[in-house]
């Protein structure tokens, strides 16, 4: 399973760099995207026999008390077409490995936190917090679309955006090195004749409350999410939560649901979840409904969520009334 970059802990990234290059690989493993992975295979294999210093000749030497060593030296051989001359080539080889292993943490986006300058105590785990502003507003018309500005750190975003004369607000989630997901929603705040440094200002307060404010309840789903295997970087998070006996009743997004609320503190008198048609499915919460599909992505599981919370606080006003 792929865990969305924002859950990397960048202060985790440093330590484990800190151990070397294989503690670092081996952290980041879970978060290597399919269009990365063959790249990861090629640092790993090269890892095992440069890092440590050897070559291919070595392997064949220690290849005579242990043979994976030899089955080690001729799979490396085949797989990248060493020419018998360089079996004892050690510099050449290494750049390689240093070349795909800085392009990878390139990628991934986490170079800038490795470097040595940086104390480790400096780097926050979420990343630095950085904002610019894209777009004059005065230069901007009622016509075409425009982003304004952003303000971001390693794995979230807030984007203001005006197209046509509305404004938006987007908040992002980095889900693989070059997939994000977002929620967007209209805003009445911002005019064309709003300072740069207002604006700014209003996006880092933003960021704050949004990311802030969700933390708990975004920590939630994402732990829960890991428990069950959804994996919001494919096309379809739910596609493997089976049916309960053959029946239509979804014990899976029941249970995974169950899981989330229970460490948000919320709870129902009964939950059930039925399938409506191919893919898509109701989730039953006393007498409220929520709509479910195999498609869901984090997004949709947030919006889940806080209707979910708003019924639990409409049960509880309730109950105090009567």
């Amino acid at each position: 399973m792929i865990y969305p970059l924002h859950e990397i802990d960048l202060k985790e990234v440093r330590k484990n760099y800190d151990l070397g290059d294989l503690c670092l690989l081996e952290y980041l493993k879970d978060y290597i995207s399919d269009d990365l992975d063959e790249l990861y295979k090629d640092i790993m294999n090269y890892n095992e026999i440069y890092a440590n210093n050897w070559t291919i000749k070595d392997l064949f030497k220690m290849g005579k008390k242990d043979a994976y060593w030899t089955n080690r030296a001729n799979s490396f051989i085949k797989k990248y077409n060493v020419p018998e001359k360089d079996y004892d080539n050690f510099d050449d080889y290494f750049s390689k490995y240093m070349e795909l292993r800085n392009e990878l943490f390139d990628e991934l986006g986490i170079d800038c936190y490795l470097e040595g300058d940086i104390s480790i105590d400096k780097i926050p785990s979420t990343g630095f917090l950085e904002g610019d502003i894209i777009t004059t507003p005065k230069e901007m018309n009622d016509e075409d679309s425009y982003t304004v500005a952003r303000v971001m750190n390693f794995g979230n975003s807030v984007e203001l955006h005006y197209s046509e004369g509305q404004a938006t607000i987007e908040y992002g989630y980095k889900i693989t090195h070059s997939y994000w997901e977002s929620v967007i929603e209209e805003i009445d705040w911002f005019n064309k004749d709003m300072s740069e440094d207002l604006i700014s200002e209003k996006l880092f307060n933003l960021f704050e409350e949004y990311f802030g404010i969700l933390d708990e309840k975004k920590e939630a789903i994402l732990k829960v999410s890991k428990d069950y295997d959804v994996d919001f970087s494919t096309k379809l998070p739910f596609e493997y939560f089976d049916a309960d006996n053959g029946n239509y009743n979804m014990s899976s997004f029941t249970d995974y649901y169950n899981d989330i609320f229970k460490k948000l503190d919320i709870s129902f008198d009964s939950m059930l979840t039925k399938e409506k048609s191919d893919g898509k499915y109701e989730l039953i919460l006393d007498d409220n409904i929520l709509d479910l599909s195999a498609w869901d992505s984090l997004e949709n599981v947030i919006d889940n969520v806080d209707s979910a919370i708003e019924f639990h606080r409409n049960k509880d006003k309730g109950l105090e009334e009567k």
